[in-house]
């Protein structure tokens, strides 16, 4: 399918399957629905769709196959919470990389899993594992990341600075914030402390009906 441009993956869908989109180098927008139940991303299942640059990877997902968004455009790669596992060069060859952010609930990532022949531009790493992920071979290989940032949770940072591989980068802790919570009004509901790559949740707050809403 090379002039297939756009896929949107509806919600009811728990698995895309081996090699799905291979090489449909037209692709340049992936989207899944905000209810989706996915839970895993096949082995090759975006590779070689060079002209994507964007994909927000649903909660659901727990598994990353092997090459899932290889050789794509993706300019920031967001693991959410829910993933445990990232395939071999998942997210392998891609020049355009400069932001990881890598979920708490991961525990594994695959050999060259990150690979890219040119790490000049990566920004920084967020990883809020608590325990340093094990790591395949060679999963930041190409060009030597030393000198480049990565952010953990402070009572790990010892174990990263410790882990072979992740000791390679600069290791701090990572940033966090205070979100104010306030009703329409401006009240302050509530203060939530978030560690930086979390997104923030709050109850949904009260507003008394008027003639214009309910």
């Amino acid at each position: 399918c090379v002039a297939l441009e756009a896929v949107n993956i509806p919600a009811g869908v728990k698995s895309i399957g081996e090699a799905a989109f291979l090489g449909d180098s037209a692709i340049a927008t992936i989207t899944f629905a905000e209810e989706s139940v996915l839970d895993s991303i096949g082995k090759e299942a975006f590779r070689n769709c060079s002209k994507v640059r964007f994909v927000e990877i649903p909660n659901s997902v727990i598994d990353i196959g092997d090459y899932a968004f290889c050789n794509s455009q993706l300019k920031s790669v967001t693991i959410p919470n829910s993933v445990t596992s990232i395939g071999n060069s998942a997210f392998g060859s891609i020049e355009s990389l400069d932001t990881v952010i890598i979920g708490s609930g991961v525990t594994n990532i695959g050999g060259r899993a990150f690979y890219k022949g040119d790490w000049t531009d990566l920004k920084a790493i967020y990883c809020s594992a608590l325990i340093p992920p094990s790591l395949g071979s060679n999963v930041f290989s190409g060009q030597s990341v030393t000198g480049i940032k990565l952010y953990v949770p402070e009572e790990s940072v010892n174990r990263y600075k410790t882990t072979a591989e992740w000791n390679n980068f600069i290791i701090n802790a990572l940033p966090s914030f205070t979100i104010t919570w306030k009703q329409y009004d401006g009240t302050t509901i509530d203060l939530t402390f978030v560690p930086y790559g979390q997104i923030p949740a709050h109850e949904s707050p009260i507003r008394d009906a008027s003639s214009s809403y309910i």
